[in-house]
């Protein structure tokens, strides 16, 4: 078993939106043996706040829909619909930046949130944590457009029933793993019962 990891060195490789760093490690074992010193590049994003919306009055769940560098890349992707998410930038009052975030994408006031659970979406070579909550609204006016276009979001927000965003989620059709662990937690905690 490892007993203990030492960061030898640590060098800036990059130093963009997403800074990289070159990251020298040794691993110490409890049989005394210790690793050669190897290294991994690890991406240095920013933490994210993901919500899950449920709107009890139209039995639905809202999501957003905008354009992903990521997934047009990889796949031509021109948009990816998700639950809304936004970056942690200096406070570390969570629920203020769900709620701040919320509004931004979506053009809704939210007030009480239920966390979900925090994670590490790409554990092997990025430092970002998402942390996911979940609200519930009632209300029939939905905003179409939302985002800030000084941040170059152009945010379209879309309201789907509980029963199509099942079938979608167990279809694959999210590309990302914030909204399929947040539909995933859902589905499993009965909250479309309730």
């Amino acid at each position: 078993m490892i007993l203990d990891v030492i960061l030898e060195k640590k060098e800036n490789v990059y130093d963009g939106y997403n800074p990289i760093d070159d990251c020298f490690f040794r691993l110490k074992f409890t049989n005394k043996n210790n690793s050669n010193t190897f290294s991994r590049e690890v991406i240095r994003r920013k933490d994210a706040v993901g919500i899950l919306l449920h709107n009890k009055k139209n039995d639905s769940l809202i999501f957003v829909r905008q354009f992903r560098a990521g997934n047009f890349v990889k796949e031509l992707k021109k948009t990816s619909l998700e639950i809304p998410i936004g970056l942690i930038k200096k406070t570390d009052n969570l629920k203020e930046i769900a709620i701040k975030e919320t509004k931004e994408e979506t053009g809704l006031d939210i007030k009480s949130l239920e966390k979900i659970n925090s994670f590490y979406p790409e554990i092997s070579s990025s430092s970002r944590q998402i942390h996911l909550f979940y609200s519930q609204i009632n209300t029939e006016e939905i905003p179409t457009k939302a985002g800030l276009e000084s941040e170059d979001e152009f945010i379209f927000v879309e309201e789907i029933s509980i029963k199509e965003s099942k079938e979608m989620l167990l279809n694959g059709d999210f590309d990302s793993s914030h909204t399929s662990i947040a539909l995933s937690w859902f589905f499993l905690n009965n909250k479309d019962k309730k």
